[in-house]
């Protein structure tokens, strides 16, 4: 069994998404491309975010253990606290002084 990292690599336009063994190998048949939908709306944005996370689990050898999230995000963006500051830009502008970390942890 191995444990893996979910990784997503948000874009503008879609959103890639792997889950990452621990010994950084891809799994393969985890890999997929999702619209971003980043003009919505903060709940339909959230609500795609996890929709993304769940099916991409879904995908993983359900007796491994996630160990965490690992977000690609543009910028601006408080990586540290997690909190987004995009805005002017017509993308994830919904986003805009959202706590991510604390948003994602809901899923």
């Amino acid at each position: 069994m191995n444990n893996y990292v979910l990784t997503l690599d948000v874009g503008g336009t879609e959103i890639k998404s792997a889950a990452v063994r621990t010994d950084s190998i891809i799994i393969e048949e985890t890999i997929s491309i999702y619209e971003s939908k980043s003009s919505s709306s903060k709940e339909i944005i959230l609500d795609n975010f996890g929709q993304i996370i769940n099916n991409t689990i879904a995908k993983f050898d359900q007796n491994a253990k996630c160990l965490g999230l690992c977000l690609a995000f543009p910028g601006p963006f408080d990586y540290e606290n997690g909190i987004c500051y995009i805005k002017g830009i017509g993308k994830y502008d919904s986003l805009y002084n959202v706590n991510m970390k604390a948003e994602l942890r809901k899923i």
